[in-house]
């Protein structure tokens, strides 16, 4: 087996990359259908659910169970919707806090957006970059679903709708 094949092999087994990879497909099939993305197009991409394999649950307070994503996650839906050029980060310092800056070029026009996060118990100070950067994106949409509070019918928590119900309830803009 030659080096090429076995990292082709390594990558096609990386679950992140596969995710990008199936985001940039449907990002490509979408553009070759519907032609140039519009503003309202690209903001129900970036707000669309994930995936429920990228859906991760941890305990909250008040017995309450809390669905989240992971940094990675977020940066693949940025790439898959907006390209690897059509975004970008900054961080500064607040009183200890890290800021995301992220900024979205949508046409020729880039927007910015900022949120904050504290040290984290979990990952201390890189949890508070990956905290500030997810903030961020939710400004624009992405994983913004995730802080409602979903219930089943009998008022225990549930997980998030799929893609699939949420696109049914919210048809793609010009589509």
């Amino acid at each position: 087996m030659s080096e090429a094949q076995s990292m082709g092999e390594m990558l096609e087994n990386d679950g992140h990359l596969q995710n990008m990879m199936e985001e940039a497909q449907r990002r490509d099939e979408d553009s070759k259908r519907e032609g140039p993305q519009t503003p309202a197009q690209i903001l129900w991409a970036l707000k669309r659910p994930f995936d429920e394999k990228q859906l991760k649950q941890r305990p909250g307070p008040g017995n309450k169970t809390l669905t989240y994503i992971d940094a990675r996650a977020v940066q693949n839906r940025l790439d898959a919707v907006l390209g690897i050029d059509g975004w970008q980060t900054r961080f500064t310092d607040a009183a200890g806090s890290a800021v995301c800056e992220l900024s979205i070029r949508i046409g020729e026009r880039w927007i910015t957006k900022s949120d904050g996060a504290g040290e984290t118990s979990i990952e201390g100070e890189k949890g508070q970059f990956s905290d500030a950067f997810k903030r961020a994106a939710v400004h624009f949409g992405v994983g913004r679903y995730l802080y409602h509070a979903w219930k089943d019918k009998h008022g225990n928590d549930a997980r998030p709708p799929s893609p699939a119900t949420w696109e049914a309830i919210h048809p793609r803009p010009g589509g």
